[in-house]
This record gives C-alpha cells, sequence and structure tokens, in this order.
C-alpha cells in the first residue's frame, strides 16, 4: 500500500504566495474542486480564472488546535475553510488567498462566516449553480427516461417537483439544529415519496416521523417543521436547496423513470453528470462570487 500525500501546511501555501505570487482558493471538498477545475478546462474560461490553483481543504493540515483558536467548535470542511481564512488574515497574507464555502443554512440560522478571505457561495451550494431545467434534460436523455418526461412543460413540472422536496428537507435540516433536543435525524428513505405520471412529492408529516424524533415529540416536531418551511417560502429555490439532497432526490426519481430498466443510476453518476453538464453554462462567470474573485486577483 502507497503511503499517503502528506497534506500540505499553512506555511508552505503562504511561501507559494510570497514568493511565487500564486492565488489559491480553497474549497470545501473533491466535488467544489472539481468543480472549479472543470470550468477552467472550458473554452468560456478567461485567462485569470485559469492562472488560480483550486485546493480542497481536505488535503491541507488544519489542527484541532487551529481551529479552536479561530473560534470554531467542530472540524468540517466548512468550518476546516473559515479556520485557514481567519489564520491566513493573521498573518496578513490575505492578498494570496480566497475561501469559499456554502452558505447553506446561515441566512437561515443567522450565522456569517465570511470576512476577507472567505466567500459565500451565491446561492445554498456550488451545487445550485448547475441546477437548471435544461440540465435536467440532458440527465433525463442520458439515463434513457425521456419518453416519460417528453415535454418542457412536464421537465419543468418535474423539476419544480424536486425543488419543493428539497425544501421539505432542507425546513427539517433548520429544526434539527435548532431543536437538539428532538434528536431529529436527516434520513435518506423513499418510505415518504410517490411518483404518479411522472410528478413526484414528499409526504413532510410522515417523512418528520422517519426522522426518529424522541418519544412524545413527534407532533412539536411535525408543527416546527411546516412552520420552518413557510418561514423559507420567501427564499429563491437555489438559495435553499441542499446539494446532498439534490442530488438523492434526482438519482431516485431518475430510477423510477427507467421503469427498472438495467442502468447503473447511483448518486455518485448522478452528482458527476451534474457538474459535467452544468459546467457547459458560461453565464455561471456573471455570478458575483466569480465577479469578486476576478476583482480579488486584478482581473
Amino acid at each position: 500500500m502507497s503511503a499517503a500525500i502528506p497534506r500540505r501546511q499553512i506555511d508552505e501555501l503562504e511561501a507559494r504566495w510570497q514568493y511565487a505570487k500564486i492565488y489559491t482558493v480553497l474549497v470545501e471538498g473533491e466535488f467544489d474542486q472539481r468543480f472549479l477545475r472543470l470550468i477552467q478546462n472550458e473554452e468560456y474560461c478567461i485567462a485569470w480564472l485559469r492562472e488560480l490553483d483550486c485546493l480542497d481543504v481536505g488535503l491541507v493540515d488544519v489542527p484541532p488546535e487551529l481551529l479552536a483558536a479561530r473560534g470554531l467548535n467542530s472540524d468540517g470542511a466548512k468550518q476546516r475553510v473559515v479556520a485557514l481564512g481567519r489564520e491566513i488574515e493573521y498573518r496578513g497574507a490575505e492578498e494570496g488567498f480566497r475561501g469559499i464555502v456554502d452558505v447553506d443554512l446561515d441566512v437561515a440560522l443567522n450565522l456569517d462566516f465570511q470576512s476577507t478571505c472567505v466567500l459565500y457561495t451565491d446561492h445554498s451550494c456550488l451545487d445550485a449553480y448547475l441546477w437548471t431545467v435544461e440540465v435536467l434534460k440532458r440527465l433525463i436523455v442520458q439515463f434513457k427516461c425521456e419518453e416519460k418526461v417528453a415535454t418542457k412543460s412536464a421537465r419543468r413540472a418535474l423539476f419544480d417537483d424536486i425543488n419543493m422536496i428539497c425544501r421539505g428537507l432542507t425546513a427539517v435540516r433548520i429544526v434539527q439544529a435548532q431543536h437538539a433536543e428532538l434528536g431529529l435525524e436527516v434520513l435518506y428513505s423513499d418510505a415518504s415519496l410517490t411518483m404518479v405520471n411522472g410528478r413526484i412529492a414528499l409526504n413532510l408529516p410522515k417523512y418528520v416521523e422517519q426522522c426518529r424524533p424522541r418519544k412524545g415529540t413527534l407532533n412539536e416536531a411535525r408543527r416546527l417543521v411546516l412552520e420552518a418551511r413557510d418561514a423559507i417560502s420567501e427564499f429563491a429555490d437555489l438559495d435553499i436547496i441542499n446539494g446532498h439532497d439534490l442530488v438523492w432526490f434526482l438519482a431516485w426519481a431518475l430510477k423510477k423513470l427507467t421503469g427498472g430498466k438495467k442502468l447503473t443510476i447511483s448518486e455518485d453518476a448522478v452528482s458527476q453528470s451534474l457538474v459535467g453538464f452544468g459546467v457547459m453554462d458560461k453565464t455561471i462567470l456573471e455570478k458575483p462570487l466569480f465577479r469578486n474573485l476576478g476583482q480579488w486577483c486584478g482581473a
């Protein structure tokens, strides 16, 4: 077995900026890194963006002591990017670095990790930049279920259904974060999902029961989840969906639409197709996040 590749040290990244002027963009994971690198390989990509070094934070050594020193109480990928950003700012090297983190539920929970070095995504997550009706159409064709969703209106309806279901799970995630005493677990199960004539729906009260609330709290959990769903109704779809939820529901819907054909439709296959099709849209570079990156590196 080959030895693991050593994680990069913060001192090394700082030195690359000081002596080689390499602009580094830190992201939360492998998917985010691939997303940016695929954009860099597109013909529409502009010179300054091609020169950025996009780095998965999992490849950087972020010790627990640094997380604690920079005010983070967990070691998730997002917290690691934020901690690195704060450390880089403390060292005065922010000119050469930017971290990109998903908004996730931060707006709904009144959290704000943004700083000079740390930028939020324009939408809830980087996956949301890729999610369009046109991309859904390509996925439907790739997985050979275009006969079941044959019209533009049918595709739009399926797109809206998936967004609505994702909203339901986002509401559960909000309640899970705000009310730990309920003991909710976000689970992926199709027991609360139905598909009829190409339309899908989630029975949200039933799904909340599947999330295993503590004994005697089911009715309260259902009430809070429905209230949370109403509270996020003002948010645009792309600003509230969770990328993992989106991929899971997409994979489930595509499997149902194929009607039992012998096709491999895994979440990973759907995720890779989503990013592969999504980066074809050159208007991605018109989003504020990319304009901010351009201003940072002097484009």
